[in-house]
């Protein structure tokens, strides 16, 4: 079996998992379209629009770390951590597959943020294509991001204060840049998309690599 094939039977594993506990991620979206709404309300009534665009960047900050609690951590609270452990599998493809699960819950969380962020506050630009790339780019280096914190931090006692504190850490860095890119007011260069792909390329690669010594001890 390729590594691509076995990525896909872990993820569609752990999407059979979450559909049976399908009112977590219902819960989620509402807590999700509910601050969604908020943030558009305030943008309206308080005329400052271009908060909207970096607010809508900190909710998909707050949706990894939601997903950081559905990967590793869950595993071990079910104690099936173990048995994964066990597979003749390399810890990489494992990660992998954690990875590609919470990016699409990341992705389709942020899609409904942006959808009623823009419809609500009246902003339908951010319904453009630069505003969906950074969509797509940002979740997948929160997706990282969440996936290896989960892996770090599952044997630990306070994983409810470092789960947070440490995806904000590793992910504001390139809100600045994710705003930059998507906001039609600031202007943008090819040079910072270059630097945001690259950042992201860095943070996959990296704790890809990372997850091979943290999943193995």
């Amino acid at each position: 079996m390729s590594s691509l094939n076995k990525i896909y039977h872990f993820l569609m594993k752990d999407i059979q998992v979450e559909a049976r506990r399908g009112f977590e991620v219902l819960a989620s979206i509402g807590f999700i379209s509910a601050a969604s709404l908020i943030l558009a309300e305030v943008a309206v009534k308080s005329f400052t629009p271009q908060f909207v665009i970096p607010g809508l960047w900190i909710i998909v900050v707050f949706i990894a770390i939601f997903t950081a609690t559905t990967t590793f951590v869950r595993e071990m609270d079910k104690r099936t951590i173990y048995g994964v452990r066990l597979l003749p599998v390399s810890p990489s493809i494992i990660f992998l597959s954690k990875m590609m699960f919470s990016f699409i819950l990341i992705l389709l969380q942020g899609g409904v943020s942006l959808f009623i962020i823009a419809v609500f506050s009246g902003q339908l630009y951010m319904l453009s294509v630069n505003v969906i790339f950074v969509l797509i780019v940002l979740a997948l280096h929160v997706s990282a991001i969440a996936s290896f914190t989960s892996a770090l931090v599952m044997y630990s006692e306070g994983r409810a204060f470092l789960i947070p504190m440490l995806v904000f850490i590793l992910t504001i860095p390139v809100i600045p840049l994710a705003t930059t890119i998507s906001d039609p007011a600031i202007p943008s260069y090819m040079t910072e998309y270059v630097m945001f792909l690259g950042q992201v390329a860095v943070t996959l690669i990296v704790m890809t690599i990372l997850s091979e010594y943290i999943l193995k001890s």
